[in-house]
């Protein structure tokens, strides 16, 4: 018999200490872990289950890590964060860790960028504000995200018409106050500052909101600061030593919106916005000026100048994530 892909499949129940999960579906698997959709047997509730591999149990440190990110993630409790519900342990002879997750649908930003190139100004600034407060949140409580990307951004359609602006994918977290390997790249190039890829010293809350830069750009552009000078490796090395351009290469913007993102794209960390909140105020200042009798912050407006209501914009499809 061929070795399974994964530790779970489709129709099997994983068991932890007092529940058992039907699992329905294989959501994404890395190096470390997989990510199921499941349903608790005692109540019939949906959730999204992540678990260590099973041929990680000798690594105790792993699994210690596994933990500890999952608690601090559990002391994260903001609206614009994925919600963690409990961390357990397997009921079997390898006792592996897990977390649940809720489930969320709609779309991550990533498709949304695929699907419609770029976003109109009023709803990359009120998806961008969004995300720098649940950062802000994030970063009080001394957590560093590190792979901000559209990837890692999800509109959530909640039980309201409004999509939800949902930050994902915490497995990589680190916490500020006990950083342990200052040289280990963590994050996707692309979106990083310039300090993690020198993976010098410990990265701060501010390498975060060069991220948001980088994907502010891409809404209101349809490209990042860097895309077009031949691959990642050239990417990474403008990342390092070239301004970055100002998003009126792109078209007209307001002065003051082309000044914050210049700001967030600061090679110097120090020269960046004050912090997540101080951000967020800025770009919640350009929106109200820019549109002051439009209240509803999850609104697209097509290249005919038609409103649309967001909810309907987004797409369906299921949280995947690895």
């Amino acid at each position: 018999m061929a070795a399974r892909e994964h530790d779970y499949q489709p129709g099997d129940t994983i068991r932890g200490d007092g529940a058992e999960y039907l699992v329905q579906a294989v959501l994404g698997s890395g190096g470390m872990g997989a990510v199921y959709l499941v349903k608790d047997k005692n109540i019939g509730r949906p959730f999204v289950l992540k678990v260590l591999h099973g041929s990680l149990a000798h690594r105790r440190d792993l699994i210690e890590r596994f933990e500890v990110e999952a608690r601090a993630l559990g002391h994260l409790s903001h609206p614009g964060i994925i919600e963690i519900f409990q961390l357990n342990r397997t009921r079997d002879d390898k006792r592996m860790p897990y977390y649940l997750m809720e489930v969320l649908t709609g779309e991550s930003l990533a498709d949304s960028l695929r699907r419609h190139g770029k976003l109109d100004l009023f709803t990359s600034l009120g998806i961008a504000t969004k995300l720098l407060h649940a950062l802000d949140h994030a970063h009080e409580r001394g957590i560093v995200h590190r792979d901000i990307k559209p990837d890692n951004i999800y509109l959530h359609r909640g039980t309201s018409s409004e999509p939800v602006v949902k930050l994902l994918d915490f497995g990589i977290l680190k916490l500020v106050a006990s950083e342990e390997n200052p040289g280990v790249f963590i994050g996707t190039p692309r979106y990083c500052a310039p300090e993690q890829l020198r993976a010098g010293p410990p990265i701060g809350p501010k390498a975060d909101l060069y991220s948001v830069g980088v994907v502010l750009f891409q809404m209101l552009t349809g490209s990042g600061p860097f895309e077009g000078y031949g691959g990642s490796l050239e990417e990474m090395v403008h990342t390092l030593i070239v301004d970055a351009p100002p998003i009126t290469k792109h078209g007209e913007f307001p002065p003051a919106l082309v000044a914050v993102v210049a700001s967030a794209l600061a090679k110097d960390p120090q020269k960046r916005p004050a912090d997540a909140f101080t951000f967020a105020s800025e770009l919640r200042k350009i929106r109200s000026a820019f549109a002051p009798d439009r209240e509803d912050p999850h609104t697209h407006v097509t290249a005919e100048g038609e409103k649309e209501d967001l909810a309907g914009w987004l797409g369906q499809a299921p949280l995947v994530q690895g």
